[in-house]
C-alpha cells in the first residue's frame, strides 16, 4: 500500500505538485525525519499536509455499506442495529423533549456553527436515553463519561514533539470522555489529541433545505410543522412625542433590508421568542459575521470542491490522531455530516475506509440514533486501541483509564531469541513519534525488563503498517546477517 507523507530531507511538493515516482519516495513515505530528541525538522502545516491527504485519498479509498462498517468497526451486527432502531421508533425518541428542541434548533442555523450544539445535544440525549432502555445496553457504557462535545473554533493541543511546527486543527465535534468536555475552561486549556476518541467535520451545504426536510419527517410521525424564524416586525410602541416625518421612511427602510436579507435564517427578533441555543451559540457573532457568510454562500462554489475540501479536513484530523498519540491507537476514527447527512470514516495505515451511503440525521432518525448508541458502546478496542497483548498498567486499568495520554507503564511480555526465555518490557517515557498515517508509522519507547537481557539501555520500537508490507523485522535480520555495522545488536526484535 503507498504512503505519501513527505520523504526526507525534502520540503512538501504543493497542491499541484504530488511526487510523480512513487517508487523514488518508498523509503521515506509515511515518515517525517526527527531529530534524537524528537524536534520536528518539517513544517506540517494543512498546506503541505492536504496533498499527501488528497493523493491517500485517490490511491487507498474504498467504500463499505452503514452495516458493514458498523459491524466491523464498532462489533455491532446489522441483526442488533435493526433492533434498536426499531424499538427507538416505537419508544418515540424522536418526541423526546430535548431532541425535539436541538432537531428545530439544527434546522434553523444562520450558519454552520449554528448546528454544531444542537446535534451534540441530540447525540448525548440519545446516549443517555439509551443506557438501559435497549438489548444489550447496561446502565452504563464501557466508557462510562463518553460525550460529544463542540470544540470549534478551539484548535487542538500539539505535542510537544512536534514543538511550534505542530498543524493547528480544528476539528468540529468531537467523541471525549466527560472529563474533557469543558473544552474552553481555565486558562486556555485545550483538548489533547489523546483525549480524542473521534472526531466529526460538519459542512453545510444548504441551510434552507433543513426545515424543509425536519417538517416532512415531523408530518409523517403526525407532528406539527416547525415555523422559520422570519423577523417578525416589533409593535409599535406608544410615543408622546411628534414623530419625525422625514426620517421615517428611512428607518423603515432599513428595517425592510434587514429583514429580506435574514430570510429564514436569520435569528429572531426582539418581537420573537427566542431559542436557549440562540444565547448558547452566541447569536451575536452570528449576525456579526451573516454578511459574509452571506456572500460566500451566494456565490457560485463548486460542490465538488467543497466535498473534496471537507474530506481532506478529515484526513488530516486522523493523520494527526494517529500521530500525535503516541502509538496509543491503531486507527482513527471520524464522521462527516453534510447539511443533516453523516458519513462514516476509518483511518489506518491501509488507507481510508468510508460507508458508501449517508445516513440522516431526521429521515434515518431512528437509524442514526442506534449508530451514536453503537458508538457509546464501543469498548477500547472499538476505539483504535492496541491488541491485549500490551497490557495498561494495574493501577490504570481500561476501559476506565482509556485512552492513555501515552503507552508508559504498559507491558508485554517478549522472547529473545537467544534466550527463548520470557521477558516481562514495562514501557518508559516515548522517545521518538512518526508523523504519518498510510503505510507505515513508528514509535519508539524507552523500556525496562525483568532480567538483565543487556549491558545497554535499550527501546522498544512499534511499527504501525499494512499486512501485506514485509515485515521491518525481516530487513533488520537481512542487515543484521550480511553483517553491515549500520545494524546493531538487536536482541529483542519480535
Amino acid at each position: 500500500m503507498p504512503e505519501h507523507s513527505p520523504p526526507p530531507g525534502e520540503s512538501p511538493p504543493g497542491p499541484e505538485e504530488l511526487p510523480p515516482d512513487k517508487e523514488a519516495t518508498k523509503e521515506g513515505r509515511g515518515s517525517t525525519p526527527m531529530r534524537a530528541s524528537c524536534e520536528v525538522m518539517r513544517d506540517h502545516k494543512t498546506d503541505s499536509v492536504h496533498p499527501f491527504v488528497q493523493q491517500d485519498l485517490e490511491d487507498t479509498l474504498r467504500e463499505v455499506s452503514v452495516d458493514t462498517w458498523i459491524e466491523a468497526v464498532l462489533g455491532v451486527p446489522p441483526g442488533r442495529l435493526n433492533e434498536w432502531a426499531t424499538l427507538i421508533k416505537k419508544l418515540g425518541w424522536f418526541r423526546d423533549r430535548l431532541i425535539e428542541r436541538a432537531l428545530t434548533d439544527y434546522a434553523r442555523p444562520a450558519q454552520e456553527s449554528g448546528i454544531y450544539k444542537p446535534f451534540a445535544r441530540i447525540a448525548n440525549q440519545i446516549m443517555e436515553l439509551a443506557k438501559g432502555a435497549l438489548p444489550g445496553v447496561g446502565a452504563s457504557y464501557p466508557i462510562a463519561d463518553i460525550e460529544v462535545v463542540v470544540n470549534d473554533p478551539i484548535s487542538i493541543e500539539r505535542i510537544p514533539e512536534h514543538g511550534e511546527l505542530g498543524a493547528f486543527r480544528k476539528p468540529d465535534l468531537l467523541f471525549v470522555r466527560g472529563s474533557q468536555k469543558d473544552l474552553s475552561g481555565g486558562n486556555g486549556a485545550r483538548v489533547r489529541w489523546v483525549d480524542i476518541l473521534a472526531f466529526m467535520e460538519f459542512k453545510l451545504d444548504h441551510k434552507d433545505q433543513l426545515l424543509q426536510t425536519l417538517n416532512t419527517c415531523r408530518d409523517d410521525r403526525g407532528l406539527p410543522t416547525i415555523k422559520s424564524k422570519d423577523v417578525e416586525p416589533s409593535k409599535p410602541k406608544k410615543n408622546t412625542k411628534k414623530p419625525a416625518p422625514k426620517r421615517r421612511p428611512a428607518r423603515t427602510v432599513k428595517v425592510t433590508l434587514v429583514s429580506s436579507d435574514r430570510g429564514t435564517s436569520g435569528p429572531s427578533s426582539a418581537g420573537s421568542k427566542r431559542s436557549i441555543d440562540d444565547v448558547l451559540d452566541g447569536d451575536t457573532d452570528q449576525l456579526r459575521s451573516s454578511s459574509k457568510k452571506q456572500k460566500t454562500e451566494s456565490s457560485n462554489v463548486n460542490v465538488e470542491t467543497i466535498r473534496k475540501n471537507v474530506q481532506l479536513q478529515a484526513g488530516g484530523y486522523a493523520l494527526e490522531l494517529a500521530s500525535c498519540t503516541y502509538g496509543t491507537r491503531v486507527f482513527s476514527l471520524g464522521s462527516i455530516v453534510r447539511d443533516d447527512k453523516m458519513s462514516l470514516w476509518y483511518y489506518d495505515a491501509s488507507g481510508y475506509v468510508r460507508t458508501e451511503e449517508s445516513v440522516s440525521v431526521m429521515k434515518d432518525f431512528e437509524r442514526f440514533a442506534a449508530i451514536m448508541v453503537a458508538f457509546a458502546c464501543g469498548e477500547p478496542k472499538h476505539w483504535g486501541a492496541l491488541p491485549d497483548i500490551i497490557s495498561p498498567p494495574s493501577s490504570t486499568p481500561y476501559p476506565a483509564s482509556f485512552p492513555p495520554p501515552s503507552l508508559k507503564g504498559h507491558s508485554l511480555e517478549m522472547v529473545p531469541p537467544d534466550t527463548k526465555e520470557p521477558v516481562k518490557v514495562t514501557l518508559g517515557k516515548p522517545v521518538f513519534t512518526q508523523y504519518g498515517l498510510v503505510g507505515r508509522r513508528t514509535f519508539l519507547y524507552r523500556i525496562k525488563t525483568n532480567t538483565v537481557v543487556a549491558q545497554t539501555p535499550l527501546v522498544i520500537k512499534f511499527s504501525y503498517q499494512v499486512v501485506s508490507r514485509k515485515r521491518e523485522q525481516d530487513l533488520v535480520e537481512v542487515g543484521t546477517e550480511s553483517g553491515s555495522e549500520a545494524y546493531p545488536e538487536s536482541p529483542h526484535v519480535a
